[in-house]
């Protein structure tokens, strides 16, 4: 047999909770897009949040558990659609940026 072994590493600070954070922004050419949907989508294809953008375009998502997702944006005036991959760690902001392509 095969011998595994395990390391943990414990390296808490007191509060944090294990989940983590994705930050970004949606763009149109290099026009920030506020008031857009934006979708986070499990690996499941299950909705797991939904938040709008800002005025500078920039959104966030709080409280999100690790894993891999993918971060959604439709216009709908335009049709024009954003999908990009990420990937959340405990404790840790991601950073998905958009750019809305027909």
């Amino acid at each position: 047999g095969v011998d595994s072994v395990t390391l943990e590493v414990i390296d808490r600070e007191p509060g944090k909770t294990g989940l983590g954070e994705i930050r970004g922004e949606v763009v149109e050419g290099l026009r920030p897009q506020p008031n857009l949907l934006v979708t986070l989508i499990d690996q499941a294809g299950k909705e797991v949040a939904r938040t709008t953008t800002r005025a500078d375009g920039s959104y966030v998502f709080t409280q999100i558990a690790p894993g891999r997702y993918r971060v959604v944006c439709v216009k709908p005036e335009s049709q024009r659609r954003a999908i990009g991959g990420v990937t959340v760690e405990p404790d840790r902001t991601s950073r998905a940026d958009l750019a809305l392509m027909l």
